[in-house]
Formats: structure tokens, C-alpha cells, sequence
């Protein structure tokens, strides 16, 4: 947090204020102060915290739907907190909770990446979510099962793309370090499908690292 906290200062040369949110189960767990002392010289920041444990998530879901971070918050307290079949029941009230909340079919889309992303869920679960959802949308009339499918769709884009890259850089420089292939699989997938192209012009790690510095600055 402290460096964090400097580093922007410097670049921007503006007031800053850090803030911790804590998304833990342990409702005691609450850090709010940086403190480092040596040889008489102290440094110390403290910090406002605040704990997704304890914010009001129906309260955030009424007040506030549009928001992306109130999914975002009521998808994490739900993946926290559930298993098994409590949690595809959770799944399916939250994503039924977007259909009726007046969101554009691009907002659904949206806050379902973070229900997918978040509340994940057996391959037998996920089938029955998807199945339920599609009928939950012929009931509603409000046609956004593509959505699922086009999510899907990227998903297995994405995965065989990085599949193939990975393979090919193995295969071409003979080893890839664990910090290059995180970097890797943080890309979108056209940068993905950009490097399984650019790949076959590298020599050394080097060239792998060049590419990966210009490239993934430039990712959104």
C-alpha cells in the first residue's frame, strides 16, 4: 500500500489517498496502517479500510443495479460464502436479478463476464444454469442467450489460441518462465492471436520479452 501509494504520488504529482478494500472472510482482519522504523527514522500511512464482508449487498442491488461494482461485489460475497448447489441456486437468483433490473442487453453481457468469472461452477451445474437461463428467457422474452453462447465462444477462442502460442513459443525458444506465460495469458485474445504470428520471427527469450512489453502495455 505504502508504495503503491508513493509511486503515484511521484508519477502524477498530485494529493493521493489510498484506500484498502478487503474482500476476506474475517470479519476481525481489518490493516489500516503502514508503519516501518529503523535507526530512529519512522515512515507510517494510515488508510481508510472497508470490507465487502460488511456492505449491505440487497441494499446495493436496490439502490444502485446499474453499478457495476454492486455485482461485482454481490458476485464475490456469493462465490465467498456458497457451494454445490446453493450456489447455482445463488448464480441463477443474481443473474435473473439483472434481466429485471431495465439494463440494456449490452449491461447484462457485461455483468454476467463477472458472474462467470466469479461464480464458477461444475461443467453438470453450469449446464443447468445455462439451460434455466434459457428458459427463463423465452418466459421473459428478453432474447440475450446469445450472450452465453458468444461467451463461450470466446472462451474456446481464447483457450486455443494461448494453447497454440505457448506451444509454438515452447517449441521455438525452447523454454517460456512462468512471469513470460502470466503475461501471456493476461492478453486479450487478438493479442494472443497477434503473438502466435509474430512468434515465428523470434530467436532468443529476448524477443519474446520485446514483444510482450509493447504489446501488453498496449492491451486494454
Amino acid at each position: 500500500m505504502f508504495e503503491y501509494h508513493i509511486r503515484i504520488r511521484d508519477r502524477y504529482h498530485r494529493p493521493i489517498t489510498s484506500l484498502a478494500v478487503l474482500g476476506d472472510p474475517h470479519p476481525e482482519w481489518r490493516p489500516d496502517e503502514y508503519r516501518k522504523e529503523q535507526l530512529g527514522c519512522e515512515v507510517r500511512l494510515r488508510f481508510p479500510v472497508v470490507k465487502l464482508l460488511e456492505l449491505d449487498v440487497e441494499r446495493l442491488l436496490a439502490e444502485e443495479p446499474r453499478n457495476l461494482f454492486t455485482v461485482v461485489v454481490a458476485a464475490h460475497r456469493a462465490a465467498q460464502g456458497t457451494k454445490g448447489n446453493k450456489r447455482l441456486r445463488v448464480k441463477v437468483e443474481l443473474a435473473k436479478r439483472l434481466y429485471a433490473m431495465g439494463l440494456t442487453a449490452e449491461e447484462v453481457r457485461e455483468r454476467f463476464r463477472f458472474l462467470e468469472w466469479m461464480i464458477g461452477l461444475s461443467e453438470e451445474r453450469e449446464q443447468s444454469f445455462r439451460s434455466e437461463m434459457a428458459s427463463y428467457e423465452e418466459e421473459t422474452k428478453m432474447p440475450y442467450v446469445l450472450s452465453f453462447e458468444r461467451i463461450g465462444m470466446e472462451k474456446g477462442r481464447l483457450n486455443t489460441a494461448l494453447n497454440l502460442s505457448l506451444r509454438m513459443l515452447r517449441r521455438k525458444l525452447g523454454d517460456v518462465s512462468e512471469a513470460q506465460e502470466a503475461v501471456v495469458r493476461s492478453l486479450p485474445v487478438e493479442r494472443v492471436e497477434s503473438l502466435a504470428e509474430a512468434l515465428l520471427d523470434f530467436t532468443t527469450p529476448e524477443d519474446l520479452d520485446t514483444w510482450l512489453r509493447e504489446n501488453a502495455a498496449a492491451s486494454p
